[in-house]
């Protein structure tokens, strides 16, 4: 993958999300995983690398998030600010996993992650990922998230090569998509009426998303998670060794 056909791809992706709106708007099943039929957070146990954010950017999308719930309270159940990342690679997880060997994966993945932590910290310690928005739209019916792209083609080298570290460990073989996720959408079935008004709202955020965000590789982080909202750091670049309890 090179910068000029992943950046092409990632917009591709943008464009193709805000000009596919459904008829009828049904989350996927597998939703219900991680959000109760009472719109609550469900339990989702699982691992993940991320970058979080710093507290100027997550500022930035939360006034962006707050604008969509505003418009659409009914549809989206919120993320805590306080959890606003970008996913590098996900790893075990009841998407992922038959829910009782989880945490047998993430035991015999876990070492190795550590490892990658140590190699990644030597190679790019120190260095900031710059990400440009493309604005918010949805991920298939189930959440909407800011989309992002590397701002420069060093940007898109560290990150992709980030990704492909972990890609390498646990293969999802899915494309790697950048995004802050701001709200999952409750487990109803919304009328075109619903949807006309989400995606308007979408467009409308798209033009107040002209902003970069600012990641610190020495803040990717090992987490484990509870739910959407539970993420547990265990060990960060900066300091790979240190387990945080």
């Amino acid at each position: 993958m090179d910068y000029q056909t992943f950046v092409k791809t990632l917009v591709a992706n943008y464009e193709s999300d805000m000009n596919s709106k459904p008829k009828n708007w049904r989350v996927s099943e597998s939703l219900g995983k991680k959000i109760t039929p009472d719109g609550q957070l469900n339990h989702f146990y699982g691992a993940t690398t991320v970058i979080g954010l710093t507290e100027q950017d997550i500022e930035t999308c939360g006034l962006i998030q707050e604008r969509l719930i505003s418009e659409v309270p009914h549809m989206l159940i919120p993320l805590n600010k306080d959890t606003f990342h970008v996913t590098v690679h996900a790893l075990s997880n009841e998407y992922t996993v038959p829910e009782g060997e989880i945490q047998t994966e993430i035991n015999r993945l876990e070492d190795k992650v550590a490892e990658e932590f140590t190699a990644i910290e030597q190679a790019y310690g120190g260095q900031v990922i710059r990400l440009r928005s493309l604005g918010p739209s949805t991920n298939g019916n189930d959440v909407v998230s800011i989309k992002l792209l590397p701002s420069t083609e060093k940007d898109f080298e560290v990150l992709y090569d980030l990704f492909t570290r972990f890609e390498r460990i646990y293969p999802l073989e899915r494309p790697y998509i950048p995004h802050v996720s701001l709200g999952y959408f409750k487990l109803e079935t919304y009328n075109p009426s619903d949807v006309d008004k989400l995606y308007q709202s979408l467009e409308d955020l798209a033009a107040l998303s002209d902003f970069e965000v600012t990641m610190d590789v020495n803040k990717l982080v090992y987490q484990i998670h509870h739910d959407m909202n539970d993420f547990r750091d265990q060990f960060f670049v900066e300091s790979y060794n240190q387990t945080i309890t």
